[in-house]
């Protein structure tokens, strides 16, 4: 072990694009025109951590991501460009790596990581679980995207789009002058960030810079960045990457009555995109409210980061909720009754918190009393979550 941390390199700023030619020669599936965009505009902004001296055996970076939970407003990591050199693979380079990104990350009291998998078992034997499906949108009128969005990348032009009696217009963000295009990505931040306030539970703030660095990020994948207006102000937006053999939505934020009025887009399916570690339970926990106050025993186990594993009391009220460590104080856990156990995995907390695991079922599998899944059941889980963000 000591053999692995000295190998490994905490990196920032310019040196991770040091990086490069791993990256080109382990995501082969990128566009030129992708890696051109990342590491000319994204990647200088993240942590990375290194096997060894340039050019590198393996590598992992942190993208930091300012994300509301609830009312709170979190900085928080989104792990990509998780790559091993093939001659280097199967040593334990990955699983260090990330033991040492996710264990700094935990002690500057994270709640959680995320990520998008290129391949689920990949990450499930260090923690992670799924939190959120993404619903996959295809566009409601056939030969729509060739005949008017494929057409109006790029441009910065706009085009009227009938809507039930009225006519909104649909704009290109790409290609308009600079100082129209700033103007209008506020306004389209401030809508977005209301709209997801009003019905997510979980989602990254945007800002002007955010959906600047959006339109770069369309363009690479042969899309844009499309906003419906009417008057200056606007309705919604949507963005488009054409990159693939099949195009997609990459995240539709529209008004209440565009929904009920557009019929533009039409969800052919969901699909598991993002998952999440628990790195924090204490910090994770006081971000969960439950209807009543209540208290129960939690024994936790935690394989990865075993400074989590223990025995907690665990308090529940309408404000948050608390986790107070057996060792934290003699006598703690006589405060709660012997009869309301709960023992966890990680993987089981991080379900139950963001509403993928049912009480009923440990019920069901004896693993808990009546009581205990009552008090479960009245907990609010972070259900309600947006994450389309894919590097």
């Amino acid at each position: 072990m000591r053999e692995a941390k000295s190998r490994i390199r905490r990196i920032t700023g310019s040196q991770c694009l040091k990086t490069r030619e791993l990256w080109e020669s382990v995501f082969s599936e990128d566009s030129a025109e992708f890696t051109e965009y990342y590491y000319r505009h994204k990647m200088v902004e993240n942590i990375g951590y290194v096997w060894g001296e340039a050019p590198y055996e393996a590598m992992l970076f942190l993208t930091p991501y300012s994300v509301m939970i609830g009312e709170s407003r979190e900085l928080l990591s989104y792990i990509v460009g998780v790559a091993t050199r093939p001659e280097y693979r199967h040593r334990g380079r990955m699983r260090s790596l990330l033991l040492n990104a996710l264990r700094e990350e935990r002690d500057g009291g994270k709640p959680f990581v995320f990520l998008m998998p290129a391949d689920p078992a990949i990450y499930t034997p260090f923690g992670f679980r799924y939190i959120y499906d993404r619903p996959e949108w295809e566009a409601a009128h056939p030969g729509w995207e060739e005949k008017v969005l494929r057409p109006l990348c790029g441009t910065g032009e706009k085009i009227p789009v009938p809507v039930g009696e009225d006519f909104l217009e649909l704009q290109s963000l790409s290609g308009m002058p600079e100082r129209e295009r700033e103007r209008l990505c506020s306004r389209v931040a401030e809508f977005a960030n209301e709209e997801l306030f009003r019905t997510k539970q979980i989602y990254v703030s945007r800002d002007t810079a955010y959906y600047l660095r959006q339109i770069k990020e369309s363009r690479a994948q042969r899309g844009d960045v499309f906003v419906w207006l009417k008057g200056e102000e606007p309705e919604g937006f949507f963005l488009y990457a054409a990159e693939e053999e099949e195009a997609y939505f990459q995240d539709i934020i529209l008004s209440k009555e565009l929904w009920e009025k557009g019929a533009f887009f039409r969800v052919k399916g969901q699909k598991p995109i993002i998952m999440g570690r628990i790195l924090d339970p204490g910090a994770m926990l006081a971000r969960i409210k439950g209807r009543e106050s209540w208290q129960l025993r939690l024994h936790l186990e935690d394989d990865f980061l075993t400074e989590n594993s223990g025995d907690y009391l665990w308090e529940s009220s309408p404000e948050g909720g608390r986790l107070l460590k057996a060792s934290s104080g003699k006598g703690l856990l006589q405060a709660a009754e012997q009869r309301n156990e709960l023992a966890l995995s990680t993987e089981e907390l991080t379900e139950l918190v963001f509403g993928r695991a049912r009480p009923a079922q440990w019920l069901r599998e004896g693993r808990i009393s009546e009581e205990t899944a009552e008090k479960l059941e009245m907990l609010s889980p972070l259900r309600e979550i947006s994450l389309n963000e894919i590097v």
